[in-house]
């Protein structure tokens, strides 16, 4: 599965760092992305707060988007350019899951 991480961070690099150890990943994309995330990831240049841009990148190379960041104002508005109808995977605001239970599953 290809895994698009939104941010530039020191989370959304141990977060890369995290899923490019899985065998089920195939590409992981960062928005924007760090010098440590290209690393392991494609950077994409691009506004965080760009939803339009997000589902663009989304649309041409995910089949599903996942969020698991806390930031919950990014993720309504990430909620509310996709809905369910776009294939929107991500957590609603109020039900935003933490980052150890999203990484779970790839692991598995």
């Amino acid at each position: 599965m290809n895994i698009l991480v939104i941010g530039s961070g020191g989370r959304e690099h141990a977060i890369i760092n995290s899923i490019s150890k899985s065998n089920k990943c195939s590409k992981i994309f960062a928005l924007p992305g760090n010098g440590g995330t290209e690393l392991l990831a494609e950077n994409l240049s691009g506004d965080v707060n760009d939803f339009e841009l997000i589902k663009k990148i989304s649309l041409k190379y995910l089949r599903d988007i996942e969020n698991p960041s806390q930031r919950n104002t990014r993720i309504s508005k990430i909620h509310q350019t996709f809905g369910a109808s776009q294939g929107y995977s991500g957590s609603q605001p109020r039900a935003a899951r933490s980052q150890r239970n999203f990484l779970q599953p790839l692991h598995a």
